[in-house]
Formats: C-alpha cells, sequence, structure tokens
C-alpha cells in the first residue's frame, strides 16, 4: 500500500513536471518573437 502511494505521488509530480514543459513548450515561440522584437527596436532606435 505504501509504495503505490509513493507511485502516485511520483506520477503526480511527473505530470505537474510535463504540464510544465507543455507550456514552456507552447509560450517559447511566443517570448522568442517577445525578444526579437524588443531587439530589433532597440538595434533601431542605437
Amino acid at each position: 500500500m505504501k509504495t503505490m502511494m509513493n507511485d502516485n505521488n511520483v506520477t503526480k509530480r511527473l505530470s505537474f513536471v510535463e504540464r510544465l514543459a507543455k507550456y514552456v513548450e507552447d509560450n517559447a515561440v511566443y517570448f522568442a518573437n517577445l525578444h526579437c522584437v524588443c531587439s530589433g527596436d532597440f538595434h533601431e532606435r542605437f
């Protein structure tokens, strides 16, 4: 019984990490575009 509970905790933690990774992947394009826009503005002004 104890090992089952531990496995469940590990699975929960893993799914949390997987969700976090998916969120980062989904927003990576957005962050990359934001960075390009910011550096582009910076280079245009200076």
